[in-house]
């Protein structure tokens, strides 16, 4: 029996991704290919029973319904340019970064365009966060012309706004090729989000807090995200 046949399908995924950047001062494109399976190879069934043991939570139930067993690959593609609106590299500034993202494959397929603008002093010489369902990562800052690192110090402010145009999303629509709970998705989802970066040429800091639309019919509540990301670089 489906727990709840209008919410979102039990799905564990898990992924194996690999990237390819090209970096250059204003531009960035970026390839990632994902492999993994989705269903109870996944493990997640296993991993949510053993967390919700060791803190002393109730057992998780509606598994028995999970996807089955499938497959996962996924090819995408994302592109950025960089803009700088007004200040200067090594002091105040304010930067706009537009984006074009796409993806192929049975997990996800859909096109995303969406933009960030960042305010502040120092600004890494990068090309911002990550979107939700974009690159993973992205190419650590390019090196300061700063003599120290505490002279490379700075600061800065972003947000961003954007939307995907979703053609298939395994978690929503269920499996390729087997029968399977399933919801109706939107087509359509918008994307907002900001944050604030700290840090040098040595480490960078950042904290982003992500809102993601309503992704299927009856959906109760948008989902919202929360990530602290420090990096080091040698």
């Amino acid at each position: 029996m489906i727990p709840d046949p209008t919410d979102r399908p039990y799905a564990g995924a898990l992924t194996f991704g690999l990237g390819l950047h090209v970096d250059q001062p204003n531009r960035y494109d970026g390839l990632r290919l994902v492999v993994g399976v989705v269903g109870p190879w996944s493990g997640a069934e296993e991993t949510q029973r053993w967390v919700h043991r060791r803190i002393g939570s109730d057992e998780p139930q509606g598994w028995d319904a999970q996807l089955h067993n499938e497959p996962i690959l996924n090819l995408g593609y994302e592109h950025r340019r960089k803009y700088r609106l007004a200040g200067v590299a090594d002091g105040w500034s304010v930067e706009a970064i537009p984006a074009v993202a796409l993806a192929l494959g049975n997990l996800l397929t859909y096109v995303q365009l969406g933009g960030q603008v960042r305010v502040g002093y120092k600004i890494p010489q990068d090309f911002g966060t990550t979107f939700l369902r974009g690159m993973s990562e992205l190419p650590p800052p390019r090196p300061s012309e700063s003599s120290s690192a505490w002279e490379s110090l700075g600061v800065n402010l972003h947000g961003g706004i954007g939307g995907s145009l979703v053609l298939h999303d395994v978690t929503l629509d269920g499996n390729t090729f087997k029968d399977s709970p399933s919801v109706d998705k939107r087509f359509a989802v918008p994307i907002a989000g900001g944050g604030i970066g700290i840090g040098n040429r040595r480490f960078l800091a950042t904290f982003s807090y992500s809102l993601l639309g309503k992704e299927f019919e009856g959906q109760q509540t948008s989902a919202t995200f929360g990530a602290l990301t420090v990096s080091y670089f040698f």
